[in-house]
């Protein structure tokens, strides 16, 4: 299977589900969370708890990856990762197919590890 092949909300599915490096501070002026994640430098997002920065974080996470997509720009994913879509396993684009379905504003919050912490993420 090629890229050819799976649409932009298959890999954008398998974009959001990639273990991406967040690191997490603390604004020393007014004690706001300030996520950055280390591949997109301009995913960059802000909360006054951990659900707030989940959610920016998220939608940060999806506009640059929507963007870079819909662009034709690289994406640089997760060391050691390559894109599904450049792989030859038939099934990968019908699971993503499915995963395309889930709303992941709605979708339930799980923690992930990070360099300062933990930030809630889709499951």
């Amino acid at each position: 299977m090629h890229a050819a092949q799976w649409t932009t909300e298959q890999k954008m599915a398998a974009l959001m589900r990639m273990p991406w490096t967040v690191l997490v501070e603390t604004d020393p002026t007014d004690a706001s969370l300030i996520a950055r994640v280390a591949e997109l430098p301009d995913a960059i997002a802000t909360g006054t708890d951990e659900t707030d920065l989940a959610r920016d974080l998220w939608e940060a996470i999806e506009a640059s990856l929507r963007c870079r997509l819909d662009f034709g720009d690289e994406i640089q994913l997760p060391a050691g990762i390559n894109p599904p879509w450049e792989q030859s396993h038939p099934q990968l684009a019908k699971m993503f197919s499915l995963a395309a379905e889930i709303d992941l504003n709605e979708a339930a919050w799980q923690p992930i590890s990070t360099s300062s912490g933990q930030v809630p993420q889709p499951a």
